[in-house]
């Protein structure tokens, strides 16, 4: 899987979208699938706060985004995250995670 998505996200580059308009992310609803295969809803607000939903359970965190750098915070109240852009559709958010060669994290809409 993480082969699939090095190849998209390099053969993809040319087209991505960026995240500067902040408004992406809000009013739309993400989803995850987890390391141990739980799909998770992210639901991005515009007060940057962050749901993460798992079967009606949900922890709230935080979110922000760099537009200089191109980055993604995540603070998921157990752990943070910062993500590098690679890919940005309407429909997909393909990220590496900063400072890793092949860890990545997606969502689609």
């Amino acid at each position: 899987m993480k082969g699939i998505i090095k190849y998209y996200s390099t053969f993809l580059s040319n087209t991505t979208k960026s995240l500067n308009k902040k408004g992406f992310l809000i009013g739309k609803t993400w989803f995850l699938i987890d390391e141990n295969k739980k799909v998770q809803k992210l639901i991005f607000k515009k007060d940057k706060r962050l749901l993460f939903s798992h079967k009606g359970k949900v922890i709230e965190g935080l979110w922000d985004y760099y537009p200089d750098t191109r980055n993604l915070y995540i603070d998921k109240g157990d752990g943070k995250i910062l993500l590098n852009e690679l890919y940005i559709d309407d429909n997909v958010l393909i990220f590496q995670i900063d400072g890793t060669d092949y860890n990545y994290f997606s969502l689609a809409n």
